[in-house]
């Protein structure tokens, strides 16, 4: 992919199709030395207090919720926030050579650099690891094709979730895990979305709506599950209803029953 100009049906080239199960051997390896490079860069006790900003409280498991903390954390450590000299962690990574990569790692690395929050929607579902989908911040781009397995296992048409999302040559991936936002709140979200970033831009000439939906990930995530448990209740609230129990149980013998139901 930097000396080889490799085509999308390479099998060798981590970064096409049939190249996936490459991708995810070399992003299992690269994510240690990330880990580890922020953590020696910036300290522990400083990348705690940013995972501690990527939290949030949702119904997801609490393990499931720290883990995409961590993800985020490490995300916009180095590749949004800006230091004293106006550049990333991971540009001044990038001007050592990317020091202590492979040439896989640091294209990967390389791709990663335009990483933003984002939302995304599955347009169509084309097998069990691939999907058509758009990035509803960058419609200009179209659609592109989303590689992940978990995403489409439990995605239906239409889903919209709100992820942190890079594109590689020939394929864009969701990194860490993303929050899934439902029609229902999907209107009121964005508006208020919107509305924190007007006020925030005015303050930071030059900001983009997907470096303030990055910087805030954590925030943006517990939004979500604040608005749908608002919208929740106050269905609730409106309906006029009583609440019953009832039990039933089948009265005869097994077998007539499966014959009845195998019918």
């Amino acid at each position: 992919g930097t000396e080889i100009n490799c085509g999308p049906d390479c099998e060798h080239f981590p970064f096409s199709v049939k190249g996936y199960d490459l991708w995810l051997k070399t992003d299992t390896n690269l994510a240690r030395k990330i880990f580890t490079y922020v953590i020696n860069v910036c300290g522990k006790d400083y990348f705690e207090k940013m995972m501690d900003h990527m939290s949030f409280k949702g119904k997801c498991d609490d393990s499931e919720i720290a883990v995409t903390a961590a993800g985020s954390a490490v995300f916009n450590i180095l590749f949004v926030e800006k230091g004293a000299d106006g550049q990333t962690l991971a540009q001044r990574w990038k001007s050592s050579g990317w020091n202590g990569l492979t040439n896989d790692e640091r294209r990967m690395m390389d791709c990663r650099m335009s990483s933003r929050a984002t939302i995304i929607e599955i347009q169509k579902t084309l097998d069990n690891q691939m999907m058509e989908c758009i990035d509803l911040l960058d419609t200009a781009r179209g659609k592109v094709i989303l590689l992940d397995r978990n995403t489409a296992a439990r995605a239906v048409r239409f889903t919209r979730l709100f992820t942190w999302f890079t594109h590689y040559p020939y394929f864009s991936r969701p990194e860490n895990n993303g929050v899934e936002i439902p029609d229902s709140i999907f209107a009121e979200f964005m508006e208020l979305a919107e509305q924190k970033f007007t006020r925030e831009s005015k303050k930071r000439p030059g900001l983009t709506l997907k470096d303030y939906l990055s910087e805030d990930f954590g925030v943006f995530c517990g939004l979500i599950y604040e608005l749908a448990r608002d919208k929740s209740v106050a269905a609730l609230e409106r309906m006029d209803f009583h609440q019953c129990k009832a039990v039933y149980r089948i009265e005869g013998k097994f077998d007539e029953i499966k014959t009845i139901l195998d019918t």
